[in-house]
């Protein structure tokens, strides 16, 4: 009854228009293995109705958007599945195949929060075939966290990675923004490395940072609007005030950040 009432709850939102309704009527999900409860699903909706009012501010994306998932009920089932279709897999618990345009994952314990942050990364690909790594995850990780509730789409604030953060800024080992933002994809995945994923951390303290505020929102659409017209190639962010007020406003925040704010 209760998981019954939350479906009931979010599909109101949406019908409501509270979270994404003009979105999410152009979201077709379909759940290839049939493992996604009505609940997961409308979750699973409502996020990422969210993400494409998000984008769409900026950019253009595929109209209607087709969400294919296949969900295994094993670790070992998911493995047969990737490995056969991806040689040198580095193991995870789930991922986005851009090729297929599918999300694929198994039920490990967190699998809702792997859902939403590729759900991220299959819209962000619908409107900007080659978003900047650290965006790209930043974005992410700030969704995997969201809370669908009455009253909109909460984000929550990763304890781990805090404490993370605030800790390197003590200690004075936070990493330099430019040379983080700079790193390739390959250099990008030299750094989650357990037990403290650096690139993981800091894409989330910065995405956590950005999506808090309407200037950072602003930000982030300012710098995707410029790798869409100007330079795809572009790694940084278009931030008032340039990189440095960017890294005095991040470590400031780092201090003081909110549990939970709507995204």
């Amino acid at each position: 009854m209760r998981g019954l009432s939350r479906y009931l709850i979010i599909s109101l939102l949406l019908w409501a228009g509270l979270v994404g309704n003009v979105a999410a009527n152009r979201i077709y999900i379909k759940d290839l293995n049939g493992l996604l409860s009505k609940e997961e699903l409308a979750t699973l909706r409502a996020v990422m109705a969210r993400e494409v009012e998000f984008h769409r501010q900026v950019l253009n994306l595929y109209d209607p958007l087709f969400v294919p998932i296949k969900v295994f009920k094993t670790r070992e089932e998911y493995r047969r599945y990737v490995e056969r279709d991806t040689p040198g897999w580095r193991p995870s618990g789930g991922f986005y195949s851009p090729v297929r345009r599918e999300m694929v994952l198994y039920k490990h314990r967190e699998y809702m929060q792997t859902l939403l942050h590729e759900a991220q990364h299959l819209v962000f690909a619908a409107g900007l075939t080659r978003p900047p790594t650290w965006l790209n995850e930043a974005l992410s990780e700030v969704f995997e966290m969201a809370d669908v509730r009455e009253n909109g789409v909460f984000t929550q604030i990763k304890q781990k990675e805090q404490a993370r953060l605030q800790t390197w800024l003590e200690g004075g080992n936070m990493p330099k923004l430019a040379s983080f933002f700079a790193l390739s994809y390959d250099g990008w995945e030299s750094l989650v490395i357990e037990p403290e994923p650096v690139s993981y951390t800091l894409s989330w303290g910065v995405g956590y940072f950005l999506m808090s505020s309407v200037r950072g929102r602003k930000a982030i659409h300012d710098t995707v609007r410029y790798i869409r017209d100007t330079d795809w190639r572009y790694q940084g962010v278009i931030y008032p005030g340039g990189l440095v007020a960017l890294e005095q406003d991040f470590h400031q925040f780092v201090m003081n950040m909110p549990t939970e704010y709507e995204l």
